[in-house]
Parts: C-alpha cells; structure tokens; sequence
C-alpha cells in the first residue's frame, strides 16, 4: 500500500527542500521556483510525502521471455540502512 498525505503547515520547508535538490544552483532555480500561493488553498500545485509499506520489481527480463509476470520482493528494511563503502 501506499499512503500519501499534503503538508500544509509545513509547505516552506517541503518546498525548499524540493528545489534545492532539483535545482541546486541558485540562479538556474530562481525562473523555476514557484510561489507558495500555489501549493494551498485554491492552488493547483502540492506536496506529498509518500510512505510505502511494499515495494515489487517486475523481472521485465523473464516476463518479455515468457508473457508471466514474476515480481520480485524489496526488501524496505535494506534500504534504509545505509549503503556499504566499495570495495577497493
């Protein structure tokens, strides 16, 4: 399942933060960065956050092959831990 949820109160935060990461420069950001009166209200713009209890790959592989859909498990529990340095 996934749930998603509008942050009104939070709406400054969530949207630096959003374009900060997509546009770090902040010359490049400024023509793209939008005014918050869009985000509430009558405003046809949000943000979500998204909490996601399962997660399933299609194996495109085998299905391409076969036509049989075989969905492979992500393990959440692994991916929020932090990633291993390589090896060097």
């Amino acid at each position: 399942m996934v749930f998603a949820a509008a942050f009104p109160t939070e709406l400054t935060e969530h949207a630096d933060y959003f374009y900060t990461r997509k546009f770090p420069d902040e010359q490049v950001r400024a023509p793209w960065q939008r005014p918050l009166s869009e985000y509430h209200g009558e405003g046809h713009r949000r943000f979500y956050e998204v909490t996601v209890g399962e997660w399933w790959l299609l194996g495109l592989g085998h299905w391409a092959a076969t036509m049989n859909d075989q969905r492979i498990e992500v393990d959440l529990a692994a991916l929020r831990q932090a990633p291993k340095e390589p090896a060097r």
